[in-house]
Parts: C-alpha cells; sequence; structure tokens
C-alpha cells in the first residue's frame, strides 16, 4: 500500500501589493524589525490533510536562537488555526483543498504571529535565508519527494506530480551538495527526524519552475520617540521606505502640520503625482487639498478645511501600499 501524505499548497496570485524584500531588508537593517531566527525545535504532523501552509508557517513562527527550547505555543493546532484563518480571509469554504502562501502570512500576521512579509523567489530567499533566517517556500511536489533516502536527501522534479507543497527552509549551510535543510509537517518519523535535504540546483529548480517563497520579520519597534503605539506600522513602513524622515533629536514630530512643498517633496518620492507648482509652496497643505490631489489614499474620517498633520501623510502613504495583505 502506498503511503499517504498530505499537501496543500496552492500557488499564490499575483498581487502588486505585496510589500518588496527590500523594504522588509531596510526594517532589519535600520533596527526596526526583528527577523524570524534560526533554530527550528518544533516538527509538526499534518497528517494527509491538505493544511501544509498553516503547518510550514506554524513551523517557520517556532524558530527562534540557538539552543532554544521548544515552543510549547507551537502545536499541530496553531498550524490548524492559521490554515483556517487563511481559508476565511480568502472566503474559502472548501476544507478539502489547501491555500495561498500569502493567504497563510496575511492569517499569521492577523494573529499577531508576524508583523510583516513579503513574496519572492529563490534568489532573495537564499540571501535571507543565509544573512536572516528560514523562510517558507511552496514547491512542485513529486512522488519520489516523499520518501527521502537514509541520509534524508530528496530531489525535485522527478517522477509523478503529486502536489503542491508548503515547507520550512530553515538552514542552507549543511554538508554539500545538499546543503539546504527543510523540517517538514509530516513528523519526526519521516526522512531524518522530520527533516529533509535539497541541493541548491534541486530547490532552484522547484522555485522556478512555479515555486514562491515568504519572508517575514516579528517584534517591530518605532522608529521613532514621539510617535506612540498607535498606527505602529505606519511609522515603520515611511521610515523604512526612505518616504518621510525624523528629526535629529530621534523624534518625528507626528502633529506638526505640512506645507504643501513637503506634502509635494513626500509623493514624488513615493512616486505620485503632485502639482508642481507645490514645489514652491509654503502655505499649510489641507486634508482637502489631499484628498483631491491623491485619489489612492483611503480616508476613515473627514474635515476637510483642517491641516494635514505629518502623521496622517504617514498613515496614507501606509494604507495605500499595504492593501489587505502586507
Amino acid at each position: 500500500m502506498t503511503q499517504a501524505f498530505g499537501f496543500g499548497w496552492v500557488p499564490s496570485p499575483p498581487d502588486s501589493r505585496d510589500w518588496p524584500v527590500s523594504l522588509l531588508r531596510n526594517m532589519v537593517n535600520l533596527g526596526t524589525a526583528e527577523p524570524v531566527s534560526w533554530e527550528v525545535p518544533n516538527i509538526l504532523h499534518q497528517g494527509t490533510t491538505p493544511r501544509c501552509v498553516g503547518y510550514s508557517i506554524a513551523t517557520l513562527c517556532s524558530a527562534a536562537q540557538a539552543d532554544a527550547p521548544v515552543d510549547p505555543t507551537v502545536t499541530n493546532e496553531l498550524g490548524d488555526r492559521i490554515y483556517l484563518r487563511a481559508k476565511e480571509l480568502t472566503g474559502d469554504t472548501n476544507m478539502n483543498q489547501g491555500t495561498y502562501v500569502r493567504a497563510g502570512a496575511h492569517a499569521a500576521k492577523d494573529m499577531g504571529l508576524i508583523s510583516a512579509y513579503a513574496m519572492t523567489d529563490y534568489g532573495e530567499a537564499e540571501a535571507w535565508c543565509t544573512m536572516h533566517g528560514p523562510v517558507v517556500v511552496g514547491i512542485p511536489w513529486f512522488r519520489p519527494m516523499c520518501y527521502p533516502d537514509a541520509n534524508g536527501v530528496i530531489h525535485a522534479m522527478q517522477g509523478e506530480h503529486v502536489g503542491g507543497h508548503a515547507i520550512c527552509w530553515a538552514k542552507n549551510d549543511q554538508p554539500a551538495p545538499e546543503n539546504n535543510g527543510l523540517p517538514n509537517t509530516w513528523g519526526r518519523d519521516w526522512g531524518q527526524d522530520g527533516w529533509c535535504y535539497m541541493s541548491d540546483a534541486d530547490l532552484r529548480a522547484s522555485l522556478i519552475s512555479q515555486g514562491e517563497a515568504l519572508l517575514a520579520v516579528k517584534n517591530i519597534k518605532v522608529p521613532w520617540s514621539d510617535w506612540g503605539n498607535e498606527d505602529r506600522m505606519a511609522a515603520v513602513y515611511v521610515h523604512a521606505a526612505g518616504l518621510m524622515k525624523g528629526y535629529p533629536d530621534g523624534t518625528f514630530k507626528p502633529y506638526q502640520n505640512l506645507t504643501l512643498r513637503q506634502v509635494y517633496t513626500v509623493a514624488k518620492r513615493a512616486g505620485l503625482s503632485a502639482p508642481e507648482g507645490w514645489a514652491a509652496m509654503y502655505s499649510p497643505c489641507t486634508r482637502g487639498h489631499v484628498r483631491d490631489t491623491f485619489p489612492e489614499f483611503t480616508w476613515t474620517q473627514e474635515r476637510w478645511g483642517e491641516p494635514l498633520l505629518r502623521r496622517h501623510l504617514a498613515i496614507l502613504l501606509y494604507r495605500w501600499k499595504k492593501g489587505s495583505t502586507a
């Protein structure tokens, strides 16, 4: 009898609202976000369910500093919760099918497990895995990959295609040539204590053919001392994207009024179309000015005659870029 395995990764459709990897990298380099760290002590078991996206992202969330103990909160139940929340967010009620890695990432962010994420390809995922820590990959899976050899090695793109599988890519410093370590979600009896190993060539081929990779950061820190906790991601976003700058004393002055010239400067940095005449205008910019000029922005309050504050513009820029995913 052929052993049964659970899969369930569905390739995410393109989404122009995805944050670029460069933004997450800037957040890490500027000290406003922590990448998910290195060690992955938790091995989960999805059984034959199509919940690999939820389970692999739960595995990612278990990663911690070297020699960290097993996180007792990362269990199969967490994998189920991420999967079910992803299905809810996508409006998909079919529990016999899998889901997108992006949907799982959105669910994990919604649940407070990660703070921000980006979808990417092999090259940037490899660099992230080398510099910062694990990623989650969704790749096509073939029958021989279900049965690692005595060393836990699997080879991609061979034999019968049996589905799509999401799996955590946690190490790329193993002995060559199969130097990439991937903790799977089929229990510790599978592979080498739950892990398998792939060569650069095989993993690259899997991702290039139709795969995708997820990078995530956690523990967001507001970059300016006077911003506060409300709308923290807006501050982190404009800081990491280089759209708005603080003052030399480490403050942002969030409640300071903006001039038309200042809004023009920020708009140009963001790639928005602003009236050229604003470049030389030092008069106050109102909320109405911005509403009438930038249809890209989403407002939740009116008061169009009031001055536009620095924090207002940061929040508008963040809402515009984040969409409903990152």
